[in-house]
């Protein structure tokens, strides 16, 4: 990811010198994804239930809320100090970068210089990710394709 810390504001001693940094999320369509019958919404349930065993606890938050925002709100900004804090990672910018970095990776989002394109329907799971899900996860996301039913998981 190439989100540029360089034309920051001259850091104060209280934030870490890219806290200020501003990044631009928006709506990332994909009709193929979006029309595929095993997709869902980004920021639907099943997002935080299908993807956090793979993309991680933070990544998965972050994209899942990232994605409601822009769905509902269009472009947003937002520095990397303030999504440090809505993540629960204090002012650690290096873990949102780590984070974002990581969303990329897997298709996501894709990010061009400081805009983040965010991706509005998450793709069907490959059969590597679905045979690392828990068992549990794998056999309720099997069922899930066999009849398009969405299972939920019952506590």
């Amino acid at each position: 990811m190439s989100i540029d810390s360089s034309t920051n504001p001259t850091p104060t001693e209280t934030s870490p010198p890219d806290s200020d940094t501003t990044i631009t999320v928006i709506a990332w369509r994909d009709n193929l994804i979006e029309n595929h019958p095993e997709s869902h919404p980004t920021s639907s349930s099943e997002t935080l239930i299908w993807w956090t065993p793979t993309l991680g606890p933070t990544a998965t938050l972050m994209v899942h809320r990232l994605a409601g925002y822009v769905a509902s709100r269009g472009e947003q900004q937002f520095t990397l100090g303030d999504l440090a804090r809505t993540f629960g990672m204090g002012q650690s910018t290096s873990r949102v970068r780590a984070a974002l970095d990581r969303l990329e990776r897997f298709g996501i989002i894709s990010v061009t210089g400081q805009t983040v394109s965010v991706r509005l329907a998450m793709p069907p799971l490959t059969q590597r990710h679905i045979a690392k899900l828990p068992g549990y996860l794998a056999e309720l996301y099997e069922q899930r394709r066999r009849t398009q039913d969405r299972p939920t998981i019952q506590r």
